[in-house]
């Protein structure tokens, strides 16, 4: 599915669907980053 979206915007194929999606990809997957990176951090740096 990714690879399709990858092709579909380098042949400019349906170019604002494959931009939204690769928006909502983006940013799902940063949320997913930062609140488990948050998350460890926050159990690293509490020392109990």
């Amino acid at each position: 599915m990714i690879f399709r979206i990858i092709y579909g915007r380098l042949t400019g194929e349906k170019g604002v669907q494959i931009e939204s999606l690769i928006g909502l990809f983006i940013g799902f997957f940063i949320g997913i980053f930062l609140i488990y990176y948050f998350n460890d951090y926050r159990k690293r740096k509490i020392p109990n």
